[in-house]
């Protein structure tokens, strides 16, 4: 919000039109100008102007805020206007099929592949010659992104929500229950990978062809779409997507 406040009010040449007399001393101009917040446009409401001031553009810093999904306050004693995300908020989405199609092309190929990551062992490149001492079936993982348990989860939650994250890998694969062995594990800085729990390969595909919009409100949308088993026919899967810090992620997991 702030570098798209900042970017307008800082040096956008704009064409002059109808002349308003704001005092004596300042010449401003009526712009007809557009608005589009995260790729939806916005009408201007009529008790609002956009204006234009020796080069520059002055919007209704309400407008603009409340479409950011945060709250402007003016305090009258200190003179002091107040911007503050507004934590409550979600960005209104207003998605169509299509739009949920390729937000899911995109979504889905990057969720099959965490699957993958904590089927077993086979996605990274392990250095068996390396292991935790005393636990000889943990071999050091070999990646120069992924080089720790924290890496792991930021990778995963650049594609899942944190919530669906935890139920989904973290509590299954990262912190089981007693008795049973984590596949990955941390030591002395280092990621290892437990090289005897073997995995298995990943039977479905989803046809993000087929994907219809079936509910959203706020930021939150619901998408059903096909989904094959050994290239049978399977279910109709509905899949939840979340729009936050401008990204789509998905809110559900896949395979059940």
């Amino acid at each position: 919000m702030k570098k798209f406040l900042l970017g307008l009010t800082c040096g956008i040449a704009l064409t002059a039109t109808t002349a308003v007399y704001a005092s004596e001393t300042i010449n401003a101009y009526l712009f007809p100008v557009k608005y589009v917040f995260n790729g939806q446009s916005k009408e201007l409401d009529k008790e609002y102007t956009t204006l234009n001031y020796n080069g520059h553009a002055y919007v209704p810093i309400r407008f603009v805020t409340e479409n950011l999904g945060s709250i402007v306050e003016y305090d009258e004693n200190t003179q002091t206007i107040k911007i503050n995300d507004n934590t409550d908020a979600s960005h209104s989405v207003n998605l169509t099929d299509n739009d949920a199609k390729e937000i899911l092309k995109v979504l889905i190929p990057k969720a099959v592949r965490f699957y993958g990551v904590f089927n077993g062992t086979g996605w990274f490149k392990l250095d068996k010659t390396n292991t935790i001492p005393g636990e000889p079936g943990y071999a050091q993982v070999i990646d120069e992104r992924i080089t720790s348990i924290a890496d792991l989860k930021n990778w995963v939650e650049e594609t899942f929500t944190k919530d669906v994250a935890q139920t989904v890998f973290y509590s299954r694969y990262l912190t089981p229950e007693i008795g049973s062995l984590p596949l990955y594990k941390d030591y002395q800085g280092k990621l290892y990978n437990d090289t005897g729990n073997g995995g298995h390969g990943w039977a479905f595909t989803f046809l993000t062809d087929t994907a219809k919009v079936i509910s959203q409100k706020d930021n939150v949308a619901e998408v059903e779409l096909d989904r094959t088993l050994f290239n049978n026919p399977d279910i109709k899967l509905t899949i939840r997507i979340e729009y936050i810090n401008d990204k789509w992620m998905l809110a559900s997991r896949l395979d059940i």
